[in-house]
């Protein structure tokens, strides 16, 4: 078995393309930062799965090959407050946040989610605004933000509720000022054209959901903190994976659903990302390469 990688190798370790080289070959497999034909159980790896590498992956898998996807944690670095802070990464087959298979269907075992320290709040109830979580978007992917997304929901919104609403910006805004993220333009459209509260994407989520009625993503993963936080949730993207505990569009924006199996899907959602050290050691490449328990 070989494992062909297209993860780039950047000075910054930006991506865990060594770890992962390091897990593989530690596993007994060949290995190789490259691309070429399938042979028998051959993967190919990719960061995400969009661009001329994730194409590349695809074509591998149409070839009789498979086509792993890696992406940043769902929750990379846990709760920073217990000390750790070792990043964590999502493995899955040809997709990720809801469009591969992570392979954490079945898992019920709470330590390793445990392990993040992050507790479960309760459901918050009663609260008054409506936080639309904006994404980087732009992109052919599935899972990426339309463009014009953020003033569309915004618009829908207004026919459907008189709640405030707030706007929060992706974070690498902030980050990086001269970032073509598409929700820069989109919150300054905003500002412009309407009565949303656009807000600061350095503020801890935490703090722009004290008195949230619910919160709208299109495939954002912060929703995952949102229920985590105990604050409903809605997607208006073509998947999500915590589509089980979250209502699809937003006919239902005064109703949110409060599902009581947010516990059993957080220990589960656990096995779908995996340590900086497991990619390293081989875990990970074993559970999904050789099917390794």
């Amino acid at each position: 078995m070989k494992c062909w990688c297209l993860i780039r190798r950047v000075p910054d370790g930006l991506y865990p393309s060594e770890q992962f080289a390091a897990g593989v070959r530690a596993s007994g497999d060949d290995f190789a930062f490259d691309i070429g034909p399938p042979g028998p159980g051959d993967v190919c790896v990719t960061w995400n799965n969009y661009g001329a590498r994730g194409r590349q992956g695809q074509y591998f898998k149409a070839e009789g090959g498979r086509h792993m996807v890696l992406e940043n944690g769902y929750f990379p670095w846990g709760n920073t407050a217990t000390g750790g802070r070792e990043r964590h990464y999502v493995v899955s087959w040809d997709g990720y946040n809801g469009l591969g298979d992570d392979l954490s269907a079945g898992e019920t075992d709470p330590a390793r989610w445990e392990k993040l320290g992050l507790p479960i709040l309760d459901w918050h109830y009663g609260g008054r605004h409506i936080l639309i979580l904006g994404q980087r978007g732009g992109s052919y992917m599935a899972q990426s933000m339309p463009l014009s997304w953020p003033t569309e929901i915004v618009h829908r919104l207004s026919e459907k509720t008189l709640r405030p609403i707030h706007y929060r910006p992706h974070p690498e805004k902030a980050r990086n000022p001269f970032s073509k993220d598409s929700s820069d333009g989109d919150a300054a459209r905003l500002r412009r054209d309407s009565a949303v509260k656009v807000l600061d994407p350095t503020q801890a989520l935490a703090e722009q959901l004290y008195e949230c009625h619910a919160a709208i993503a299109f495939c954002s993963a912060a929703a995952l903190e949102a229920l985590r936080l105990g604050v409903p949730c809605f997607y208006c993207g073509p998947a999500h994976i915590a589509a089980p505990l979250m209502l699809a569009g937003i006919d239902e924006i005064e109703t949110p659903t409060y599902p009581d199996s947010r516990e059993r899907f957080f220990h589960q959602l656990a096995w779908a990302q995996w340590s900086a050290a497991e990619l390293a050691d081989g875990t990970a490449w074993r559970r999904f390469a050789h099917n390794e328990k």
